[in-house]
């Protein structure tokens, strides 16, 4: 029982220590650039097994299994103190090409912790390879409380006192193991194994990361990138920072500086002064406003906004009511102010971040939160569980520099995809409006592709002439689609021209609009947005405009949810000419995959290939040699079955992780309610496959798999998307009900393999088979959001049968050539 506590304190201490380097790293720089470092980190788990088989006699000293655990505790707020004083920033690899070598120190540097978390667990492995179920069971059902225990550390410790709570739960580890070591220790060591200064090791470890903690120095806080809008904000003459809180997925930060004018699309009309704003950042970035409500006559400006032009639609018609507004993403309160302003009274809707909201719901707004029914969560859920229709629902204004950082092309979106369109209309009143609004950002991409998602959107619910039920505006900053619920009349039409013409606005469609109306005021070198957007109304020039255009401005969809997503892999050169050369465009997210990718294939194949060549050469004559690689190609059979479990294990958690953002309204709480499940109940599965054969738990598990594979690829959107209005805790419970089979049979079959490979003599061989494992877990995650680009998440989930079959192919041969 010992060893097993002590691998549950040190799966959950690592997998909460890799949770909160994905936070720390997103606030210090963007959330994918600490995505592919923690990703490349991770290879150490790898690289622990190929170390072990390197180094044999390590293996036989049992206080080693001891001393890593304790290695961990101390690397890992060592290294994330060390990265932290790395000047790496991707803003800067423009102009400084010590950059790449930051990135590489980055790897090195993080990556030593879970060296020596994997050498703990894989010489466990190795060392009571009869017993793997449980290890592994111990293993799996610690690494599914880390994300959970971080939901409630987060709120409490903030990042950096995670990462410290990460070290001493590395410490509390080690004494488990040390118990463990000291019972198992041959007759004449345990005096050495026991004496008492060993065991004050780690709690003097504890004691010294308390200390930390309570003092709190410097050396521990996050570095922020100068480029994001928080420290730019700071530097303003007057800025000053005002609260910081954290909660279980964001910093917030609120300011006051210069910097803050919160009016997305303000006319140039308008030549008065904006109220007085405060500052709200989510990790450092993001910045919006919270805007002073009061003197009245200082929001004149909400007039004055391309967001105000339902407001006058709906204020034209023939009976005076008081329309009824759903908003998403509220943010600093703006478009909440702005409902009031133009004499709306129910207004309901959504934020995701409560600490936003908290914070904007002050004397200084007004308490502008009170004066709306505005719920926490993802708007689509909230829309839905609302139940009623309105006469509005305005997705809100993202900050601009969010718009500009080239960093969110492989983030998932709902809010913009094809059933999200379809979500909104069904919610409309007959006449009601829904408005988008995004800032400008050429060369055009996300633009088109809103039109074109919100035309099939249309198309799909059958409106044969999607064109005569969209007005598409620009101001010299934004872009805003409004769509009707009906084809928009005349004297719509005519307010329309007006309020635009009005405000110097530039209309790019409504129903029958001359080419002269065109490019009028914030005038580009030709009418680029009307050419465009007419040739994507026109359903027989759509298909060869998303085929020929530079970017991809194809739909998105639910199951590939990558709205910020523009690029096409063979078209590099033209997308980097379209910006005047700037390679820096490449970055937006699909093209930092492949180099991803690249990096951790070079990375595995290293550590993979490492212990062959001991085998084949370190035994120094040359039969030794051959006796070596004969051992070697017998073993390719299990070392493909390893490295295929990895992938397809990645493959289904990530796809399901995807699939619960939307249902669970939020991406951190889908990781650690799905992870958390996927992993206790895989780790029921390795301790219910100690009860069974090795040989007849793969091949069960395998096919039992691929059998609930086939309902879940089918069946899984259609259930969670009629569940969306479902109660929290009833979701968190249906979640569990859906994941847990999946997990239960996919914790099956690597702990059954490390006991087939200990009953055919080849125990020795069970880290390498962990380094295997490992290193496909890393190339998995980046070849999942590879391939759902590609075929969507349904695709991928087939991609994760074939590789589960082709893993139990693998053992097949690997059973026939040991009979050879």
């Amino acid at each position: 029982m010992m060893l097993y506590a002590g691998i549950w304190f040190l799966s959950a201490s690592t997998l909460l220590f890799e949770v909160a380097l994905l936070r720390v790293f997103s606030i210090a720089l963007w959330y994918h650039f600490s995505f592919m470092v923690v990703s490349i980190a991770f290879l150490g788990y790898g690289a622990s097994g190929s170390f072990l088989m390197l180094t044999e006699k390590l293996r036989e000293r049992p206080l080693f299994l001891f001393a890593s655990p304790v290695l961990f505790a101390l690397s890992s707020p060592l290294s994330y103190i060390i990265a932290n004083r790395i000047p790496f920033d991707p803003a800067r690899l423009a102009w400084d090409i010590n950059q790449i070598l930051f990135i590489v120190l980055y790897y090195i540097v993080l990556s030593v912790p879970f060296i020596f978390s994997g050498m703990t667990l894989a010489l466990a492995l190795t060392l009571m390879a009869e017993r793997a179920g449980r290890v592994y069971a111990a293993d799996l059902v610690g690494a599914g409380s880390g994300p959970a225990i971080a939901l409630l550390l987060f709120p409490v410790l903030g990042g950096e006192g995670v990462i410290l709570a990460s070290a001493s739960g590395g410490f509390v580890s080690s004494l488990f193991i040390l118990k463990w070591v000291q019972s198992r220790s041959p007759k004449g060591t345990e005096k050495k194994i026991g004496r008492p200064g060993i065991s004050l090791i780690p709690v003097f470890g504890i004691l010294c990361v308390l200390l930390v903690f309570i003092t709190s120095p410097s050396f521990m806080d996050t570095r922020v990138s100068p480029y994001k809008d928080l420290p730019f904000a700071l530097k303003f003459s007057g800025a000053r920072l005002i609260e910081t809180r954290w909660n279980s997925f964001s910093r917030v930060d609120l300011i006051e500086s210069p910097a803050v004018r919160f009016a997305p699309g303000l006319s140039l009309t308008y030549l008065e002064a904006l109220p007085g704003q405060r500052g709200v950042t989510v990790d450092g970035d993001g910045l919006n406003a919270i805007t002073r409500s009061d003197p009245p006559e200082a929001l004149r400006f909400l007039d004055y906004l391309p967001t105000a032009l339902p407001y006058r639609l709906i204020g034209a018609g023939p009976e005076v009511f008081l329309p009824e507004v759903f908003l998403v993403d509220t943010r600093g309160g703006l478009s909440i102010l702005e409902a009031l302003y133009h004499g709306t009274s129910f207004i309901k809707g959504a934020e995701t971040n409560p600490l936003v909201k908290e914070l904007s719901n002050s004397s200084y707004s007004g308490f502008i939160y009170d004066r709306a029914d505005i719920r926490t969560g993802e708007g689509r859920a909230i829309l839905k569980g609302s139940g009623k229709r309105y006469d509005l629902i305005n997705i809100g204004v993202s900050s601009q520099t969010a718009a500009q950082t080239g960093f969110i092309g492989l983030t998932e979106d709902y809010r913009f995809t094809v059933e999200a369109f379809i979500d909104y209309h069904d919610h409309l009143k007959e006449g009601g409006f829904l408005l988008i609004t995004r800032y400008l950002l050429p060369p055009a991409r996300g633009e088109l592709k809103l039109v074109t998602t919100a035309v099939e959107a249309l198309e799909a619910m059958g409106i044969e002439e999607p064109a005569k039920r969209l007005v598409i505006y620009r101001t010299l900053e934004t872009f805003s689609i409004l769509i009707k619920r009906g084809p928009f009349e005349e004297k719509e039409i005519e307010l329309v021209k007006g309020f635009l013409a009005e405000r110097r606005f530039d209309p790019v469609h409504y129903p029958a609009m001359p080419p002269e109306e065109a490019n009028r005021f914030n005038r580009f070198p030709e009418p680029l947005y009307y050419n465009l957007v007419g040739a994507i109304m026109d359903r027989d020039l759509r298909g060869r405009i998303q085929k020929d255009y530079v970017f991809d401005i194809s739909p998105s969809t639910d199951d590939r949810p990558f709205f910020h997503h523009f690029f096409k892999l063979k078209n590099i050169g033209p997308v980097v000419e379209s910006v005047g050369g700037k390679w820096q465009i490449l970055l937006e997210g699909g093209y930092l995959l492949p180099f991803v990718f690249i990096q951790a294939l070079f990375a595995s194949v290293l550590l993979v290939v490492l212990p062959l060549i001991k085998k084949t050469g370190g035994n120094g004559g040359g039969g030794g040699g051959e006796k070596g690689l004969s051992a070697g190609l017998r073993i390719t059979p299990v070392l493909a079955y390893f490295f295929l479990l990895g992938m397809g294990f990645m493959f289904i958690e990530i796809t399901l992780i995807q699939k619960f953002i939307l249902f669970l309204e939020h991406p951190e709480f889908a990781f650690s309610a799905v992870v958390s499940v996927l992993l206790v109940s895989s780790g029921a599965g390795s301790f219910l496959s100690q009860r069974l054969g090795p040989e007849r738990t793969i091949r069960l598990a395998v096919f039992t798999l691929v059998a609930l594979l086939i309902p879940f690829t089918l069946l899984l959107s259609p259930v969670l998307n009629a569940s969306l209005g479902l109660d929290p805790a009833l979701k968190v419970l249906l979640t569990a009900v859906i994941v847990s089979p999946l997990g239960l049979v996919m914790g099956m079959p690597f702990p059954s393999a490390v006991r087939y490979l200990e009953a055919l003599g080849g125990k020795s061989m069970v880290p390498w088979a962990w380094a295997v494992n490992g290193c496909a877990s890393v190339l998995g995650s980046v070849l999942c959001f590879m391939a759902a680009m590609a075929v969507g998440f349904r695709g991928v989930l087939v991609c994760a049968a074939v590789l589960y079959l082709a893993a139990l192919w693998a053992v097949n041969l690997a059973k026939k050539r040991a009979r050879v």
